[in-house]
């Protein structure tokens, strides 16, 4: 067994690569049962140190800069990278967690951690179009930049952890071609301006060609009470509208005058919080695609860690959606 890393150990004995640190550098907090049977392990797997892997002792400061979206969607990509940082506890890495309400903010948030030199910075992208110069400032100072649910130029950043938006926007056009049975059509969306939207509309409206009228396209900000004029806009421009797709996760506005209206249109929504859960399992949401946030910048923060400790990580992290309906609605709430 060649190349063998802490990760590899790691995942052998199922325990966190934190503790195979903690046993292989002769630190506190790791019982002496399963320190031996740690080092034990890595002696007969062949396990060198390396001089990537002496690194480990070193500390990182790495920065998470999020501009503010959808509170429930927030609160998950904020719990996935918290519980990586738990994870991590006895690795010697420092969080530096930013969360802003503007752009302004957010750059100012980016300026701060350069000063502070920091290693590297996990970002949620907004007004992508804007990113070029903060990235070549980051770049200049030899942070390492990461990307989480959106996406800027692969020359701008190390990685990236997001959906693939165009099969997200396929599937959701499909489902409800399933659903409706056909006829108007009408999205929600989001910013264009950030990739990933602009990627799932696209991809929507690629295989609603010829399948799906699709009579008119909304697009709000994280505003709720923008997305509550939107729907109530279509319910009143719309009369014959079957179904809709709402990109975002800022669907409750939307669900609550579709409700109150009375009307039968077939709705796909993004991802699963508890209020969207319920208007799931209450059959006005007919599916719902879950693009994982937790998993997101929980998965991001450990790449980037392990990229800054010396080990390959992928450039392209690119997640399938996952199709929530009311049969496997306990599988996702469970987790």
């Amino acid at each position: 067994m060649g190349n063998v890393t802490i990760y590899d150990i790691a995942k052998a004995l199922d325990v966190n690569p934190s503790t195979v640190n903690r046993a292989l550098s002769e630190k506190k907090g790791v019982g002496d049962a399963l320190r031996a049977r740690i080092i034990s392990y890595a002696r007969e797997a062949g396990y060198r140190t390396n001089p990537a892997a002496r690194s480990l002792n070193r500390s990182l400061k790495i920065g998470f800069v999020m501009q503010h979206t959808v509170p429930a969607f927030e609160q998950q990509l904020l719990k996935g990278v918290e519980a990586a940082y738990t994870e991590l506890a006895g690795m010697n890495v420092t969080l530096d967690t930013r969360l802003t309400q503007t752009w302004e903010e957010y750059e100012q948030a980016c300026v701060e951690l350069c000063d502070a030199r920091v290693d590297a910075i996990l970002t949620l992208p907004v007004r992508t179009g804007c990113l070029g110069n903060l990235c070549h400032m980051l770049s200049e100072s030899n942070i390492a930049i990461g990307t989480v649910v959106s996406d800027v130029s692969p020359a701008q950043r190390l990685f990236t952890v997001h959906l693939d938006g165009d099969t997200t926007g396929q599937v959701a056009a499909e489902l409800l071609h399933r659903f409706s049975g056909g006829g108007k059509t009408a999205v929600f969306t989001g910013d264009t301006d950030i990739s990933i939207h602009r990627d799932i509309q696209g991809g929507f409206l690629r295989f609603s060609d010829r399948r799906l009228d699709v009579a008119a396209i909304y697009t709000d900000t994280t505003d709720p009470e923008e997305a509550r004029r939107n729907a109530k806009r279509m319910l009143r421009e719309q009369s014959d509208v079957k179904g809709i797709f709402i990109g975002t996760a800022n669907s409750i506005p939307v669900c609550e005058e579709i409700e109150a209206s009375g009307r039968p249109i077939q709705i796909i929504a993004m991802d699963v919080f508890p209020e969207v859960e319920a208007y799931l399992r209450r059959g006005v949401i007919s599916a719902l695609l879950y693009q994982q946030p937790y998993f997101q910048t929980y998965t991001a923060l450990w790449n980037m860690v392990k990229f800054l400790y010396g080990y390959a990580v992928p450039r392209d992290m690119i997640i399938q959606p996952q199709v929530v309906l009311q049969s496997n609605i306990d599988a996702w709430t469970r987790q």
